[in-house]
């Protein structure tokens, strides 16, 4: 019998959110380091944190779970509003 875990909330950062607010536009990830002006390593590191947290299997899913997370992206017939995401750009530099 498996143990039951209280489920909490997954916070990302701010630039794990961007990274994958990044990603879910259509950005590459030599896109987005010159974009925020660092390397490729801090780019893939912030996705697979937050992919971590999340639970994903892939990027691809872990920006799934993480856009069902986010109230205001989701209207009441689970479609996804035409606003934009919270967080998609880094806070400030890394």
């Amino acid at each position: 019998m498996k143990s039951q875990q209280k489920a909490r909330p997954t916070r990302l950062t701010p630039n794990q959110a961007a990274a994958l607010a990044a990603i879910a536009e259509g950005l590459t990830v030599d896109e987005i380091a010159a974009d925020w002006e660092v390397s490729q390593t801090v780019v893939y590191r912030n996705i697979e944190r937050a992919r971590a947290k999340l639970g994903g299997r892939t990027t691809a899913h872990a920006i799934a779970i993480w856009v069902r997370m986010q109230p205001q992206l989701v209207g009441e017939h689970g479609r996804r509003n035409a606003i934009g995401v919270n967080g998609a750009t880094p806070a400030g530099r890394l």
